[in-house]
């Protein structure tokens, strides 16, 4: 079992890795939330973002509007802080980055992780973790090859993996020969 934790301002994301699943804990001042992701549904790929916060420069702008609406009102201190504070705020919005590492799964929710400079390399070769684990949990599961199951369920199965590029065509072909060569087929995972 492989974890992470993952702290921001005022909030903190926590995810396990299970047997064949992802537990993910989002934690933040007004919920809780825990849910798992199957490692079957998780995208083999990861997209590293790094923008600018624009959730800082949207306060910024937010209040710098309820500062014009006091100034209309002949409030031109609470202008002048609201202002300063609306400053402050698409100042840092501008120069601070809210960096994200996505992985996106079959499900409605993607797997992302925040992270600073200083941590990078450490959440990077988390979310190659989960990839990883990922794919060994699918190629197990989907490439066994029984004498005793149907021959057209093996060979869709291999075709899901290397669809997904879960295995190279060297591997396909290599499990395709065996599953559709009769003698090869001694191994088994059913009964004898």
């Amino acid at each position: 079992m492989t974890d992470i934790e993952i702290n921001r301002l005022l909030a903190s994301n926590k995810l396990t890795i299970l047997k064949n699943k992802i537990r993910i804990s989002q934690k933040s001042v007004f919920k809780y939330i825990e849910y798992d992701i199957p490692l079957e549904n998780i995208i083999h790929s990861k997209t590293i973002k790094v923008e600018i916060n624009r959730d800082l420069i949207f306060w910024g702008l937010t209040i710098f509007i309820i500062g014009i609406v006091f100034n209309m009102a002949d409030a031109l201190f609470i202008f002048t802080i609201l202002s300063c504070i609306s400053l402050i705020f698409m100042l840092t919005g501008l120069f601070t980055r809210k960096r994200t590492i996505t992985i996106n799964t079959l499900s409605t929710t993607s797997i992302v992780l925040y992270y600073r400079k200083s941590n990078q390399s450490t959440i990077c070769n988390f979310a190659d973790t989960i990839l990883d684990k990922s794919k060994e949990y699918m190629i197990n599961k989907y490439s066994k090859i029984d004498k005793d199951l149907p021959i057209e369920n093996q060979l869709n199965n291999l075709e899901f993996l290397w669809s997904r590029d879960l295995i190279d065509d060297l591997k396909y072909e290599e499990l395709k020969n065996i599953i559709l060569d009769k003698e090869a087929r001694g191994k088994t995972i059913g009964f004898e």
